[in-house]
């Protein structure tokens, strides 16, 4: 056998609203009609800010939806319309402390519902004080092959606030009578009815495990990365770390926080694009295989230097690099990976959906303006997209952009070739500053790529002082 076996080809996707030629097949993919959702520990203990979920449709008339907080809470109603978001406020009780478990107990889920079976889009928006990430709420949903296997992508911790800041696992149970197993890469705690210590490589297992319920696990130190979750029927699988130093010498760190898909829907072919503003970033890679062969292309698109590796990765294993500023690379393997790019000095954790499962369809919101910063400013996000169109589709069709409505001029974006390790051109990607007011709370962002059969693929993420966040605005969901 060669290095690489055959590669499938899609792309990626992130934060608003993208409407692609409907004489695509839609798949299972991140629009949904149920959401199980919980809200993961940031650095601050309690803090003085309410966790954000903010919710839209692609549906042509309104949507009913109710949300509950907790398994006894009673449901309260909305209806979402397209183009527009309804702002959902958790309250301050269903933050998870990892450091009091014990006191929290399982009854710490989010329920969002839509009432007649129709999708809805979700993003999850996570803040304290100079700590934010967000992400894409995924639905339940059945895989195809029906297995439900994770793996946690996290970070290590610094020195400063080691065992304190810490890495973390959140499940919350989608239906009654799950069984679930748990094999952690560090030590971790976490409450399983009581408070329960599980070793580094142990599995522990929790038997008809009731709907709703929530299982936190953190890790006593270290990285959590390739911790590895099964289940016999769906869960939501988050994962990420309190707040992580990238690199671990670095003065900031903010809450790095992702909805992780079950590894049946992972890919072979990613596109890791560089970061405004930022003078490199770092990208991870988690392998859900033995013997994953591993080849990484970059390159440059100031000066068309090539930065080129080869490795290999086992199951649960994973890879972590930082390159300079301006390097655009391809990534691809001979088996499925899980891929998220790791912002430097204000971290977020952005999962980089594979070419494989790119969608047509997408609806995402900017978020803005929710935070006042230690120094009791304003924090105000400056927010970037990252487009991706597969090469075969470069010439296929046009770009048109809109935000809150009104049409936004493309004709000035200049798409750089991304190239694989035989020198092809796989890809064209873009980075894009929308003409958007920094005040502004939130607001609807559309792309819209035309051409039959045409895919595209977008990463959104922004900026502010000392804090950052990034987030896939889509993905598909299928058995690849």
């Amino acid at each position: 056998t060669g290095m690489m076996e055959k590669f499938k080809v899609t792309l990626f996707f992130l934060v608003t609203k993208i409407l692609l030629n409907a004489n695509q097949v839609i798949g299972i993919d991140n629009r949904g009609s149920e959401f199980w959702l919980a809200v993961p520990p940031n650095k601050v203990a309690g803090g003085d800010f309410n966790p954000l979920f903010y919710v839209t449709t692609d549906e042509d008339t309104p949507v009913p939806f109710t949300v509950r907080f907790k398994l006894t809470g009673t449901p309260s109603s909305y209806n979402a319309t397209k183009g527009e978001i309804v702002k959902i406020e958790v309250p301050a009780d269903l933050k998870i402390n990892h450091a009091n478990l014990v006191g929290q107990g399982n009854d710490m889920s989010i329920l969002i519902n839509s009432t007649d079976g129709r999708n809805l889009i979700l993003y999850g928006h996570n803040e304290e004080t100079d700590s934010t990430d967000a992400f894409l709420a995924l639905p339940k949903f059945e895989t195809k092959r029906g297995t439900y296997e994770y793996y946690a992508l996290s970070v290590g911790d610094s020195d400063q606030f080691a065992g304190t800041l810490v890495g973390f696992v959140v499940i919350v149970i989608n239906e009654d009578n799950t069984d679930i197993r748990v094999t952690p890469t560090q030590n971790v705690v976490t409450f399983f009815g009581i408070n329960t210590l599980i070793f580094a490589g142990d599995t522990r297992r929790r038997s008809r495990a009731r709907m709703g319920e929530v299982f936190t696990f953190a890790a006593s130190s270290g990285d959590l990365t390739g911790t590895r979750v099964t289940a016999d029927k769906p869960i939501t699988f988050l994962t990420g770390h309190q707040c992580g130093f990238i690199p671990t010498e670095n003065n900031g760190c903010d809450i790095l926080l992702e909805q992780i898909p079950p590894t049946e829907t992972w890919g072979f072919q990613f596109v890791v694009t560089p970061l405004e503003t930022r003078e490199g970033s770092g990208f991870k890679l988690v392998a859900s295989q033995n013997e994953t062969f591993v080849q990484v292309s970059c390159n440059n698109e100031m000066n068309n230097s090539v930065i080129s590796k080869m490795f290999t990765l086992d199951v649960g294993k994973s890879y972590f690099e930082i390159y300079p500023k301006s390097y655009w690379c391809f990534v691809e393997s001979n088996h499925p990976l899980l891929v998220a790019i790791i912002s430097l000095a204000d971290p977020f954790l952005l999962m980089v959906p594979p070419l494989e499962q790119l969608n047509n369809n997408y609806t995402l919101v900017f978020t803005q303006n929710n935070n006042i910063g230690s120094d009791s400013e304003a924090v105000n996000f400056v927010p970037y997209i990252n487009f991706i169109i597969a090469a075969e589709y470069y010439n296929n069709g046009n770009l048109e952009l809109t935000y809150n409505g009104t049409t936004l001029n493309s004709s000035g974006i200049e798409f750089f070739q991304v190239k694989n390790s035989k020198g092809n051109i796989v890809a064209y990607g873009a980075s894009y500053k929308p003409p958007i007011d920094p005040t502004t709370e939130y607001g609807v962002f559309t792309a819209l790529f035309t051409g039959e059969g045409s895919t595209l693929g977008v990463l959104v993420y922004a900026f502010a002082r000392n804090t950052a966040y990034g987030y896939p605005g889509g993905m598909k969901l299928d058995y690849i």
